[in-house]
């Protein structure tokens, strides 16, 4: 019998309950989400210039001069398996208690990846830290993001930090509300879950299932999918995958308050808070993103 965990407030100035097994939520949207539309990017400084390490380098064999994105991308719209050491592909680098840069020593796919770092923090405070593809449509109703992450941190009394690992981010001009965000976080005792936060409201809500084999590999690479499609407004269904199964709920009815909108996807720590807590890393790489 699957059961949903509550999820408990963390207001802005306050100390977060750090050690609590319950996933991160919000208090004030307004005030700490950003947004990725705060930092273009350029490329500039998201390489930490040092050299690779020499055991990491291309394999042999006939494929060995093709990027896992050459033999893995088909027709998807965008495709970072971060092998050209450059970010400047993405709509926007975001580095708010936190830095992103390319990774030489642990990919999935040889020879780079994406690390997201975060900052210690002090109570109250938060840790923004990742890269954005924005859709250039729309009136998009479709999203299918895929990959590759490692989660790298301490362990705080026996738990992990939590955070939110990626987010599609669907916004509108119409009439308010005009946002609509759904997470993939991990959560304080290592289970994947997600979360979606809507515009005029002041928490994140869990969303619809609490997958009973939503284990986190920690310190090794995962594969994480979701599906995300609006019929209408009040209409809309979540598909979410760990390492290509299927989650026990996918394909759940939510009610998105949107009918379509310009679709944003953030990876790395798009957010995390539970200060005050000590410095960690998460680790991205191979991500393939689709809209329709």
């Amino acid at each position: 019998m699957r059961r949903h965990r509550a999820l408990a407030l963390l207001l802005i100035g306050a100390v977060a309950a750090a050690a609590a097994c319950a996933p991160l939520v919000g208090a004030e949207f307004d005030g700490y989400w950003r947004g990725t539309d705060i930092v273009e990017s350029d490329g500039a400084d998201a390489s930490d210039g040092a050299d690779a390490d020499p055991h990491v380098g291309p394999s042999n064999g006939p494929d060995a001069a093709k990027s896992w994105c050459d033999q893995n991308r088909g027709d998807a719209a965008f495709c970072s398996d971060f092998d050209d050491d450059d970010l400047s592909r993405f709509s926007a680098i975001v580095q708010e208690a936190g830095t992103v840069q390319i990774d030489r020593l642990i990919p999935n796919s040889k020879p780079f990846a994406l690390v997201a770092y975060a900052n210690a923090i002090d109570a109250g405070e938060l840790t923004q830290s990742y890269v954005a593809y924005t859709s250039g449509a729309e009136a998009t109703k479709f999203v299918d993001v895929r990959f590759d992450v490692r989660v790298d941190q301490p362990s705080v009394g026996g738990k992990l930090v939590d955070q939110i690992l990626a987010l599609v981010t669907v916004e509108t001009n119409a009439p308010s509300p005009t946002k609509w965000l759904v997470g993939i976080g991990v959560s304080s005792n290592a289970r994947y879950y997600l979360t979606q936060h809507l515009d005029g409201t002041t928490k994140w809500d869990p969303i619809w299932f609490d997958p009973s084999d939503a284990g986190a590999h920690v310190t090794q690479f995962d594969t994480l999918r979701l599906r995300l499609r609006i019929n209408g407004i009040n209409n809309a269904s979540v598909e979410f995958y760990i390492n290509d199964v299927r989650q026990t709920g996918s394909a759940t009815t939510a009610s998105a308050p949107i009918p379509a909108g310009k679709f944003t996807v953030s990876l790395g720590i798009p957010l995390s808070g539970g200060g005050p807590r000590p410095a960690f890393e998460t680790r991205i790489d191979n991500v393939v993103i689709d809209t329709q």
